[in-house]
């Protein structure tokens, strides 16, 4: 019992030191706007290589990126015609009295023609004037080969899986 009160308060301390939260409807909740303005205004960057120029408005708490680069308005620099969506989730960390650093905000990601798993960019903040952004490209997780047939009347025979962790992100590094 001791143990488990003990795992409680301390899970309690590290989500109040650092808050993932979820947005509705792309609006930023009323308590963490004020802390989001620092982060707004135009970055320039790459994404895979391509000078890429990303801006960040809002509009009523409700953040908007703008994207323009060699390819017109794509995200990923390669012609698909992806677009960034509407918040999904910001990250803060408290740093006293409920001062908050915006650590990460994750947009939806319309990929367009592309051919890329992810379906969220994610602009992980160093500073309001600096940010890391990541897109999903790809995930292995395992392969399985087929059962094949064993001796005469043993049935099917299960290979091993080989597991995978190989995950690909495109990325890019911005500063205003």
């Amino acid at each position: 019992m001791k143990l488990q009160i003990t795992f409680l308060f301390f899970s309690a301390l590290i989500l109040s030191a650092c808050n993932e939260v979820a947005v509705e409807d792309g609006v930023v909740p009323a308590e963490y706007a004020g802390y989001v303005k620092p982060y707004l205004g135009t970055y320039y960057g790459q994404v895979e290589g391509k000078q890429t120029e990303i801006t960040i408005s809002m509009s009523n708490n409700t953040p908007e990126v703008t994207v323009r680069n060699a390819e017109g308005n794509d995200i990923t620099g390669s012609s698909c015609r992806s677009r960034v969506g509407l918040l999904k989730r910001i990250k803060a960390e408290d740093i006293g009295n409920k001062n908050y650093v915006l650590e990460r905000a994750t947009f939806a990601l319309d990929p367009g023609f592309c051919m890329i798993q992810g379906r969220e960019v994610a602009f992980n903040f160093k500073s309001s004037n600096e940010f890391r952004l990541e897109i999903l490209e790809r995930e292995d997780r395992r392969i399985c080969p087929p059962p094949r047939n064993g001796p005469p009347g043993t049935g099917p025979i299960d290979e091993p899986c080989d597991e995978f962790g190989t995950v690909t992100y495109l990325t890019g590094h911005f500063r205003k």
